[in-house]
């Protein structure tokens, strides 16, 4: 979802079912808490290479796309989980 353009009520929509579901939401909850920014490098290296889903979007992502990507999935889930 922070890939692509989401309205803010769809990431809610997603948030509040992953936390009734018992999924975690921010990088903290998979222990994750202080991602080192050469493992996020890699992890986003991974998720961009030759065959993986990435490549199904309707657009070129780049790893430097799925970095930010996940750093924003992480805020959100932060701020939603503090809002609570």
């Amino acid at each position: 979802l922070m890939l692509e353009p989401t309205d803010d009520a769809t990431i809610t929509q997603v948030l509040r079912f992953c936390t009734a579901v018992g999924l975690p939401v921010p990088l903290a909850q998979i222990g994750c808490s202080d991602l080192p920014k050469e493992m996020l490098a890699q992890v986003a290296a991974r998720a961009t290479a030759p065959g993986e889903v990435t490549h199904n979007m309707p657009f070129p992502v780049t790893p430097g796309m799925v970095e930010k990507a996940i750093l924003a999935a992480d805020a959100r889930g932060r701020e939603f989980l503090e809002r609570r």
